[in-house]
């Protein structure tokens, strides 16, 4: 979980083998033309690992929170050996003029109190997302809809470009990729409507 929601880190830009072999069946498998692909894919890549869906963000919500819970347990009445606990209130009161275990006390409270406000998130997001206020998957679409772009500019007739593009981005196994034939006539229907016009 650590440094999850953080900007920055190395971009995978690996178009896989399943995907090239694809577009070299469709004529399409140029090295220019993968190089825009694997840049394109590394750039929503980054953007699903530093910005992951309301699933995986309540996920770590709850992760946090069990984590709170599990350390606020270990420092519950008899959870440290003797001699532990006995360093513990001799530092702390060297250092803070105060026993370990009313230092302990505190954290204890300040985790339990932690550890509900996260859980109260996590239920407040889950709500929301079901109440649908997700936003539905934008970058997934913008970036079949740049594939499909791109395949009908190599020569593809639309209805092809756009079948394979869907198949490409499931081969990528993408955090933005359709999940399903469907994601796929659904994320691409926006261009299908704007060319139709």
């Amino acid at each position: 979980m650590k440094g999850r929601y953080l900007t920055g880190g190395v971009v995978d830009n690996k178009v896989p083998d399943l995907a090239v072999k694809l577009l070299a069946e469709h004529g399409v498998a140029d090295i220019e033309f993968l190089e825009w692909l694997g840049d394109t894919l590394g750039a929503y890549r980054m953007f699903a690992i530093q910005h992951p869906g309301m699933k995986d963000q309540i996920k770590d919500i709850r992760k946090l929170a069990a984590l709170m819970s599990q350390v606020r347990q270990g420092l519950g009445p008899n959870a440290l050996p003797p001699e532990c606990r006995a360093i513990c209130d001799e530092v702390s009161w060297n250092v803070y003029g105060e026993l370990f275990f009313d230092r302990e006390q505190r954290l204890r409270h300040d985790l339990l109190k932690s550890a509900a406000m996260l859980e109260h998130s996590a239920k407040v997001m889950a709500s929301r997302a079901r109440r649908g206020r997700r936003k539905t998957s934008v970058l997934r679409n913008q970036l079949l809809d740049g594939v499909v772009a791109r395949l009908v500019e190599a020569g593809l007739i639309y209805e092809t470009a756009r079948e394979v593009a869907g198949k490409v981005i499931l081969h990528c196994g993408d955090h933005f990729a359709p999940t399903s034939e469907r994601a796929v006539r659904r994320a691409t229907a926006t261009r299908k409507t704007k060319k139709a016009e």
